[in-house]
């Protein structure tokens, strides 16, 4: 096309007044309209810099071994930060990855992770158009990492179902999952780990995050700070002027930063500099940039270098004719005086857009109205559903919706979207039943076509009619929507059916937000749903809707941590309920909510009561004889039914009897650590609940529960076969089996197998216990296996220099997660750990001196007393753990004393590996008091005694598990002959101990038996004294404990140096 050059000139006479006012500008056109191809090919003006520290950033980030990185692309309203993102789309796709977004709404704050959803839907059909090997090797992975929760994915991305088909059974929410939004932030990292890779990188783009609700961004920074997911690459675009320093996007990026070691890589887009708008008009007019400073003089100084705003004001100037084509000389005409009129004292560019808009035809503008109210994104089915299914809704039944604008009933859907395409307000997005508006400030104009006063009458009119239109599939379909729309609305409610109405959608909305454990956005729906309601009338006249708004309340404000929501819901609830069994779902609530905050005696006195009124009770003050009587009868019982009997059992089908094993399993954890003789009584009715009423999920409690008082008082037989039961009931109820994993496992593998088997595979199933209840939002179980992968770790003997680290790691996510008894207890591990490792002066890695008797226990029985608990429970840890360190440091006299005080750890811990460890250094204690002597025959028999009573202990134990013990037994052996002057049978015990220690990791064993020999070997003028003290500095130093190899080198130099002065 050739080039045509124009003067600006006026309309009327043709002078050239307007071109030596403004400059000559000289312009060109195609076609006698504005060109604005490079709006649809995403091309972009002066973002050169941007476009290279994105591609970097996203270089880094799917790099192998990156560190996780967010890029943040931020910006006014306007200046192209959407278009900047996509700018990523071909160069992701050309490297073999898959490029998805995901777009927050101002009018769609409430519906629950919807952007995340849909960009989770498009990758996964991304996924779906590979070849079938490829799709079926990410299915396979998925269906490997993600496991039973896979139904809880399909919840919140039904799309899943395409990809793995449909689970047999999904694992659900239950009332136990406190905190359960956690639950399913793990989900989707193990999800999304899954499906990406090296190869097939994903690159998911949020947009307009300063909209995104609260869950929505803690999904995201779950999602982002995963270390090892390096396949995945995270981009959002937000408005800076929209985001406060309070803001959730500005809380969540800052957590992300200070405590996931995140980088946020923030990239600024500004608006155009007059050079940049000059050429973007040039593009737009097809003129040569020289050429039109004049008309962009003219622009810039109302748009500022805006881009949306410059591209707008354009079209508004050739919509007005301001700009206009010489259809004879082909040049641009500028008509000055409908700019003054128009355009010179405009005040906003939004006022130019709704005077656009207004003059298309009226059904169209009533569409766009309609459109605009909801949302950005627009569904074609639903908008069907209000203008265009004439087969459904006929013009009568479209009556009552405000016609603000234009009939309803008069707007011709398919003209309307064609004219809305057409005129550029609205795109049809490519693939899909979806338009959108072309920019939010668009939708903005649309929706600012009626006065502000009439957008509620306008909401609600659209709410109303979509409730009343709905099938009842359809309604739970678009639910939030119709909510959304009347709660905007809801000013013009008048009449209490109304309102009823209302609350009653609400609490329809709230159910769909828990399927998907958003919490925070179920509670804003109950609480709506509560305002509508005159509480006195409710209780009497909607009494089935109201008791379940306020059990929902109760159950979303616990989840969120809100307990004094919780109980101000339950007590509602108490009061008001008709009936107990409609306070039953509330009483178990109040009893796991006392529990996580460490209130037990508060739930074993709840729980006491509520077994009464079940027609379960359990004496308060059972003393040991009746104890003893259960214990007997359960025995009777236990042996006259098989395992076969016990595994046919049918399901509980009893809803009474349902709920009383939900108060018992409820009271195991607590009985155990407040009241110690009130948990056999639990366990016990729990099985027999079983045994005579049918099996339930609560069952494996039961059985684990009873197993764990069976190995404790010796029968460890029966408490095996007892654990092998519980694993049995967690296979039969696969649905809910993650969710009582932790509990089982912790009882079962730390308290009952390692009577029968090796530690190491006891290790790995309380790593799976706290792994999976951090999954499941089970925290207080997870911490507590956490801690007893912790424990038992250090009486195994493992490494101190791999254990370290990980108790480290440990106690900071104990202290995150406020569980602040387990963080005192393990705490005292990890001072006692450093000091072994002589890191014990370092300030910064310990609270203090262990071994100071006011430190290392007096925090924790402040935290034992404020909850009301037992101290000498949690105390025995405690002073286990000064007994090891006292005896490898050599303060004799305090290891006795904390061995005195901790020997109540054969019945806290039952026949876990903890009563053992106890009892064998008891042992190695009063050998060492023996060897200094100075006692008298009395204090000599008694600590004899006591050494043999350990070893008769040690060797019940070994009886059964052979491996956890032996060398234990044959140190001890070695001990007593070294004592008893028996010197070269004390090294061969010595030896052997060693071996037996080393075969089965036992580094601290190992350690022990090598200083004692070379010790015996030395005092009894034995050979190769020298190469045992050697050894012995090695293995402690291979143990990790550096204090004690430096004062056995502090020995030998001494021995070395007397050797040579002899």
């Amino acid at each position: 096309m050739d080039n045509i050059t124009i003067s600006f000139s006026q309309r009327s006479d043709g002078s050239d007044d307007l071109s030596s006012k403004r400059s000559k500008a000289t312009l060109l056109r195609e076609n006698h309209a504005l060109n604005f191809q490079f709006l649809r090919e995403g091309s972009l003006f002066d973002r050169s810099q941007q476009i290279e520290n994105i591609k970097q950033a996203l270089q880094r980030r799917l790099a192998p071994n990156s560190k996780p990185e967010m890029i943040l692309i931020a910006g006014l309203p306007g200046t192209g930060k959407t278009v900047l993102a996509r700018k990523l789309k071909h160069p992701v796709q050309e490297q073999g990855g898959y490029f998805v977004m995901g777009k927050f709404d101002q009018l769609k704050q409430s519906q629950p992770f919807a952007p995340l959803v849909a960009a989770m839907t498009e990758f996964i059909r991304l996924v779906l158009k590979q070849d079938n090997a490829l799709v079926d090797e990410i299915a396979s992975q998925v269906s490997l990492q993600v496991g039973n929760d896979i139904g809880v994915l399909t919840l919140l991305v039904p799309a899943v179902l395409e990809l793995v088909g449909r689970p047999d059974e999904g694992s659900l929410f239950t009332l136990k999952s406190a905190n359960a939004q956690d639950r399913l932030k793990g989900i989707l990292v193990k999800f999304l780990k899954a499906a990406c890779s090296s190869s097939h990188p994903l690159v998911l783009v949020m947009d307009d995050l300063q909209w995104a609700d609260s869950g929505s961004l803690e999904l995201l920074e779950a999602v982002v700070s995963d270390h090892d997911n390096h396949a995945l690459a995270v981009v959002g675009t937000c408005r800076s002027n929209e985001v406060s320093y309070g803001h959730d996007l500005s809380v969540i990026l800052r957590r992300l930063e200070d405590e996931q070691n995140v980088s946020i890589n923030t990239i600024d887009v500004g608006c155009l500099s007059i050079q940049a708008t000059n050429a973007m008009i040039a593009s737009v007019l097809k003129s040569p940039e020289s050429d039109c400073f004049g008309v962009t003089n003219i622009i810039y100084s109302k748009t500022k270098g805006n881009v949306f705003f410059t591209v707008e004001y354009l079209k508004a100037l050739y919509v007005e004719n301001v700009l206009k084509k010489d259809p004879t000389t082909r040049m641009w005409l500028w008509d000055d005086e409908i700019w003054a009129a128009k355009f010179e004292q405009a005040d906003t560019i939004l006022h130019l857009i709704i005077a656009r808009i207004q003059k298309l035809p009226e059904g169209c503008q009533t569409f766009l109205l309609y459109a605009a109210c909801l949302g950005t994104e627009l569904d074609e089915d639903l908008l069907f559903q209000i203008f265009g299914d004439t087969l459904k809704v006929g013009v009568e039944e479209k009556s009552h919706l405000c016609d603000a604008v234009g009939p309803v009933s008069q707007v011709n859907l398919e003209d309307a979207i064609e004219q809305s395409v057409l005129k550029g307000i609205i795109l049809k997005e490519p693939h899909s039943s979806t338009y959108r508006f072309c920019h939010d400030l668009v939708k903005e104009a649309a929706y600012n076509l009626v006065p502000k006063s009439e957008l509620p009458r306008l909401h609600m009119s659209l709410g109303h009619f979509l409730s009343e239109t709905f099938t009842r599939d359809e309604l739970e379909d678009y639910i939030f929507v119709v909510v959304d729309q009347m709660c905007l609305g809801m000013e013009c409610i008048t009449s209490d059916r109304e309102q009823t109405r209302l609350a009653s959608l609400c609490l329809l909305a709230a159910k769909k937000a828990i399927s998907s454990s958003d919490y925070k956005t179920s509670l804003n729906f109950l609480e709506r749903g509560v305002a509508q309601l005159d509480l006195r009338q409710s209780w009497r006249d909607e009494y089935d809707m109201t008791l379940e708004l306020y059990n929902s309340i109760a159950q979303a404000t616990f989840r969120l941590g809100d307990f004094a929501g919780t109980d101000k819901a339950i007590s509602i609830v108490m009061e008001n309920a008709r009936s107990f069994p409609d306070k039953i779902n509330c009483v178990m609530l109040q009893m796991y909510s006392y529990e996580v905050r460490l209130r037990v005696k508060d739930v074993i006195e709840l729980g006491l009561d509520t077994l009464e009124q079940l027609g379960e009770p359990i004496p308060k003050n059972a003393g040991t004889r009746h104890i003893v009587m259960e214990l007997s009868k359960m025995k009777r019982t236990l042996k006259k039914r098989s395992d076969s009997s016990i595994a046919g059992l049918q399901d509980m089908t009893d809803q009474t009897k349902l709920s009383a094993m939900g108060v018992l399993n409820l009271l195991l954890t607590s009985s155990f650590i407040a009241m110690p003789k009130l948990f056999p009584l639990v366990t016990f009715k729990l099985l027999n609940l079983t045994l005579n009423h049918g099996a339930s999920a609560v069952s494996s409690m039961a059985c684990a529960g009873v197993g764990v008082i069976m190995a404790t008082i010796g029968d460890i037989d029966t408490g095996y076969r007892l654990g092998q039961l519980a694993l049995m009931f967690l296979g039969r109820y696969n649905a809910v089996r993650n969710e009582w994993i932790p509990r089982v496992y912790v009882w079962h593998y730390a308290m009952i197998v390692p009577s029968k088997e090796p530690i190491g595979p006891v290790l790995e199933k309380l790593e799976q216990a706290h792994q999976i209840g951090f999954d499941c939002g089970d925290f207080e179980m997870a911490i507590f296996g956490l801690s007893m992968r912790i424990l038992f770790s250090w009486i195994a003997g493992y490494s101190l220099i791999d254990l370290e680290p990980k108790m480290k790691s440990a106690l900071e996510l104990m202290k995150a997660r406020n569980q602040r008894l387990w963080y005192e207890v393990c705490h005292v591990s990890y001072e006692a750990l450093l000091i072994l490792m002589d890191r014990a002066s370092d300030p910064s890695v310990t609270g203090g001196c262990l071994m100071a008797e006011e430190n290392g226990s007096d925090k924790l029985e402040q935290v034992l007393q404020t909850a009301n608990l037992e101290v000498g429970v949690y105390l025995c840890g405690v002073h286990m753990h000064k007994m090891v360190t006292a005896y490898h440091c050599g303060d004799l006299d305090l290891a006795f004393e904390m061995a005195k005080r901790s020997r109540n750890a054969r019945v806290v811990f039952g026949r876990s590996l903890a009563g053992p460890f106890q009892v064998s250094y008891d042992a190695y204690i009063c050998m060492a008091l023996l060897r200094r002597g100075n006692f008298s025959p009395i204090r000599k028999l008694l600590l004899l005694r006591q050494v043999h009573s350990c070893l008769s202990y040690l060797k019940k134990s070994a009886a059964s598990a052979p491996e956890n013990y032996i060398h234990k037994i044959l140190l001890i052996e070695g001990e007593m002959l070294a004592y008893r002057q028996k010197p070269a049978q004390a090294v061969a015990k010595y030896t052997r101990a060693r071996e037996e220690a080393c075969s089965h990791g036992f580094l601290d064993v190992v350690a022990i038996a090598s200083e004692r020999e070379a010790l015996v070997r030395r005092d009894f003028g034995m050979a190769d004294q020298m190469e045992s003290y050697q050894r012995a500095i090695v293995c402690y130093e291979l143990w990790g404990a550096y204090a004690k190899a430096a004062r056995l080198k502090e020995a030998l130099s001494k021995e070395k140096s007397k050797e040579n002065s002899e």
